[in-house]
């Protein structure tokens, strides 16, 4: 069970860099490739990120196949997206706010925490009702 959690560990962090690699480069290609408005190739990316993201890690991270559930799993996946945007914006607004820390270094807190609470709730909730997870 263990080494499950640190393979799957493993599997989320690399999927959530490469997702996050899409994002930017996404977003790039988008606003100097094709000359695109730059908040609608930020919404486009990111938008494609996140699918991109949910597919990888449910199938393949977390090695969840089931297909009825799909619908509500995205639905969730979406909403824990939001729901870390915000927790990360109060994290990064504390950290400079109260503790003095550069904004890149808030970041970088605020981006680990979020990374836990995301994968712990994959991992025992939304992706949970696999055999072996």
């Amino acid at each position: 069970m263990a080494r499950d959690n640190v393979k799957t560990g493993y599997r989320f962090l690399l999927v959530s860099n490469a997702v996050a690699g899409l994002n930017l480069g996404g977003m790039y290609l988008l606003t100097v490739g094709f000359g695109v408005y730059y908040l609608l190739s930020s919404i486009l990316a990111y938008s494609v990120a996140l699918t991109t993201g949910f597919f990888i890690q449910k199938f393949w991270s977390f090695e969840d196949k089931r297909t009825h559930v799909i619908h509500w799993q995205y639905g969730m996946f979406v909403c824990v997206a939001g729901v870390c945007v915000l927790i990360n914006t109060g994290i990064v607004a504390c950290v400079v706010e109260l503790f003095a820390f550069s904004t890149v270094i808030a970041q970088l807190i605020g981006n680990l925490v979020v990374g836990v609470i995301k994968f712990l709730f994959y991992r025992f909730y939304l992706f949970a009702n696999v055999p072996g997870n």
